[in-house]
């Protein structure tokens, strides 16, 4: 009895670490998958507006900034005979982590806005400029001109 009672507590454990993985592997997929749409979207909406919208810019500035103190604050926390430094490394590296997490949804909702607001969905088609001036509405055809 007490052998299958081992086995069956091996299962389980066994079981919940399979689960564990898939539920791992399927999140980290699922941040890739994120990540690879919201750089779709700043590189799409970058180029729409050709580098001329000054939130996107800053946004991306700021990114970069932030993304460029983690690196540091990583390399700092890496050089040896800095233990007094370690702590304040960490603390600042927690700030600068949670402060790009938020410059990141940040620049991705730039990025969504401006491409909307360069979109050109609904313009019309570019005419010439003769055409524009001497073109009559609909409204305003022969019946109207023979009253």
């Amino acid at each position: 009895m007490r052998g299958e009672s081992d086995y069956a507590a091996a299962d389980n454990f066994a079981g919940a670490v399979v689960s564990a993985g898939v539920v791992a592997i399927t999140l980290l997929a699922l941040v890739f998958w994120l990540a690879v749409r919201a750089v779709d979207q700043v590189i799409r909406a970058w180029r729409q507006c050709q580098g001329k919208s000054r939130a996107l810019r800053i946004a991306v500035f700021s990114w970069l900034t932030c993304s460029g103190l983690i690196v540091l604050g990583l390399l700092l926390a890496a050089v040896p005979g800095t233990r007094g430094l370690a702590g304040s490394v960490g603390v600042s590296l927690f700030g600068c982590g949670s402060l790009w997490v938020v410059v990141t949804f940040g620049l991705v909702i730039t990025a969504r806005v401006v491409e909307a607001k360069y979109r050109q969905t609904f313009l019309a088609e570019p005419a010439p400029l003769v055409t524009q001036i001497l073109h009559r509405p609909w409204w305003t055809s022969a019946s109207r001109q023979a009253a």
